[in-house]
């Protein structure tokens, strides 16, 4: 991002569920273990055989359902197979040799183990989104910037995902495919 920008809308000030850094220090501390001594990380859950049968239904399934793209005008909706969107869920999600299929079984797969599914919305220069990468989700983080005061009117606060790696790598949430698991404030994944 360019430092010409405003910091104060671009750093923002406090975390929302949780703090990287506590997370960071309780792993190294205890090495990702549980209070009963097991390691409790994405590969030791996918280990077991019910938590692999129940994530791959689940995730298998989500990625063979349609998935159609609505125009809604007043009360009424209409399929939109013009918009970008739809030819991106539905054709071609990205550049990667990945179908949309294994796209949406992935999102749903880190929202299900990671409690966050992310892809980053790349968008052309008309601002329509044209390509969608998906984000690791053991790399990020959601953060929630405090309401700020601007001439006397008053800007809520935004979602932001940002890199734990680099807090100054992110991105505003409409820029985000975000799928969320389950859910203790509706603004991150548990």
């Amino acid at each position: 991002m360019d430092d010409a920008q405003g910091s104060a809308l671009l750093l923002p000030q406090n975390a929302t569920l949780r703090n990287p850094v506590e997370d960071w220090l309780r792993d190294a501390l205890t090495g990702g273990r549980s209070d009963a001594g097991v390691a409790v990380n994405a590969n030791s859950v996918r280990g077991l055989p019910g938590a692999w049968y129940s994530i791959c239904k689940i995730a298998g399934h989500i990625g063979t359902l349609p998935l159609n793209c609505y125009r809604r005008v007043g009360e009424n909706s209409t399929l939109a197979r013009n918009h970008p969107g739809d030819y991106l869920m539905r054709k071609r999600s990205s550049d990667l040799c990945q179908s949309p299929a294994v796209f949406r079984e992935t999102l749903q797969h880190h929202a299900l183990l990671h409690g966050n599914g992310r892809a980053f919305i790349a968008r052309n220069g008309r601002g329509d989104p044209s390509e969608l990468i998906i984000i690791d989700p053991t790399k990020w983080a959601i953060v929630v910037s405090d309401p700020v005061e601007i001439g006397g009117v008053v800007v809520p606060s935004r979602k932001w995902h940002v890199r734990l790696d680099n807090p100054r790598v992110q991105f505003a949430d409409e820029n985000c495919l975000h799928i969320m698991g389950l859910s203790d404030d509706g603004i991150a994944g548990l």
